[in-house]
């Protein structure tokens, strides 16, 4: 018989590969906020934090967090006195939090940063946090949450909702989709079974009740996958991207980012696509990157190409700024647009009018970036046959 290992002791690979794709987007996210002259301070929030320390040596997510802030600050020192840094770690259990204080005041005896520790159950962190950003509500600050639950059941609409109000909070959830995929269908066949309460009422939560979910029509993972991402946009007032871990057949874990700022939302895409090269959109762990591809054929470029020409055909005088958001919004980045556009130009199929000078403009100049998001330089179309 095989000893399974206590995931809350030991990282396993998926936990791996989240705490990856979370490290990653934290580095970008932290250098982007420190060196922007109009943000004070950064609040960065571990709510289901573990212990921080695992048995196999490997650390969690406060020290990862604590590590990263640590390592930036000495890259860019003059910032340490200018910012306020905040860690806010949380765990429901207590021995976990003195576990994490334990190793983080020994880490942080020069004061890197402020750390701050809770222990608090899933209700009362959130109204806790929702009320610390109600109270500190001010555009010079930053908020990153990280969200990392041991299920689904304590993740509530109202709560993210309500995380992301002020406008200035990122989040990042972790999702163990393999269980609320499997049994979404009998949650809502059999209503008497109260292990099946949980799930239906989240599905409730987050769908309308015409959804193809709430009325038990098939759906496969990926499909799952985007109906989430979907509802985690709250009707498109937050950008939203996923990205899939796959540890075997029977374990599917997700990432979900929610962002008020387009900008940021092209950080954690950079990050998609870095750890995703082919398809952007996830990996299976021991699963080579060919056979991935075969499982997602709909995310290659090849079918964002034939997007963006459905995009350009039904869309007349598109702008840059059009196509950054249309770029985004289906989780690719500026570089995949401006290949496409440039053989496009190449096959002389593509016009590209220079707004400013009314004619056409130089070619590859497309300005398809955050820089020029709010300035309105060309208009793309085809060339009519």
């Amino acid at each position: 018989m095989v000893n399974k290992k206590d995931p809350k002791k030991y990282i396993l690979p998926h936990s791996e590969a989240k705490l990856e794709f979370y490290e990653s987007y934290l580095k970008r996210y932290l250098r982007i906020i420190l060196l922007s002259e109009h943000i004070t301070t950064i609040s960065i929030f571990d709510l289901f934090c573990g212990t921080g320390i695992y048995e196999d040596g490997k650390s969690g997510s406060p020290i990862l967090a604590f590590n990263i802030i640590q390592n930036i600050l000495a890259e860019y020192p003059k910032y340490k006195n200018t910012k306020t840094i905040n860690l806010i770690v949380n765990d429901g259990e207590s021995k976990n939090i003195e576990k994490v204080k334990s190793k983080l005041d020994t880490l942080n005896t020069s004061k890197v940063c402020n750390i701050y520790y809770k222990s608090y159950g899933s209700d009362e962190i959130f109204k806790r946090v929702n009320n610390y950003l109600k109270k500190n509500n001010d555009s010079r600050a930053r908020n990153l949450i990280f969200i990392d639950p041991y299920g689904y059941k304590e993740i509530h609409k109202n709560d993210i909702e309500k995380l992301l109000s002020n406008g200035h909070t990122e989040i990042i959830l972790f999702l163990p989709l393999s269980h609320m995929h499997r049994f979404k269908g009998v949650a809502f066949s059999d209503k008497i079974n109260p292990s099946y309460t949980k799930l239906r009422n989240f599905i409730i939560e987050f769908f309308p009740n015409d959804h193809p979910l709430i009325k038990g029509q098939f759906t496969d993972i990926y499909k799952f996958i985007n109906y989430l991402k979907d509802a985690f946009s709250f009707n498109n007032k937050f950008f939203t991207a996923s990205f899939y871990i796959q540890r075997d057949k029977a374990n599917f874990n997700v990432l979900f980012f929610i962002s008020p700022n387009i900008y940021g939302m092209e950080k954690i895409l950079e990050v998609k696509w870095q750890l995703d090269r082919n398809t952007g959109r996830g990996y299976s762990i021991g699963q080579d990157d060919l056979n991935l591809q075969q499982l997602l054929p709909g995310f290659q470029l090849n079918q964002f190409e034939k997007n963006l020409e459905n995009y350009l055909k039904g869309n007349t005088n598109t702008s840059n700024l059009d196509l950054y958001l249309f770029t985004i919004k289906n989780e690719h980045l500026p570089k995949h647009t401006n290949e496409i556009l440039k053989k496009w130009q190449n096959e002389k199929t593509l016009l590209v009018l220079d707004v400013e000078k009314n004619k056409d403009a130089r070619k590859n100049s497309f300005y398809i970036n955050f820089d020029y998001y709010k300035n309105n330089k060309i208009k793309v179309s085809f060339k009519k046959i």
